[in-house]
């Protein structure tokens, strides 16, 4: 079994700004369960160390995405 799961509790997060938390928590309220940790998981790769790096880029990637906020 290669698959991993990651996740992050963004409330608890020291890098970002209670504005930015609740951006997080907005666009991704589908991919953050009732306890508040965002769950990503893979298992494309077929080693653990490269499913890993995997949901690290794909977590990364959703919450730089996240952040974005559109223009008026």
């Amino acid at each position: 079994e290669t698959m991993v799961e990651g996740d992050w509790h963004v409330r608890n997060s020291t890098l970002f700004t209670e504005e930015e938390k609740n951006l997080i928590g907005e666009k991704l309220a589908l991919k953050i369960n009732g306890d508040g940790y965002l769950l990503m998981k893979s298992q494309a790769d077929r080693t653990q160390l490269g499913n890993k790096e995997l949901v690290i880029k794909k977590m990364n990637e959703a919450v730089t995405k996240a952040l974005i906020r559109p223009k008026k």
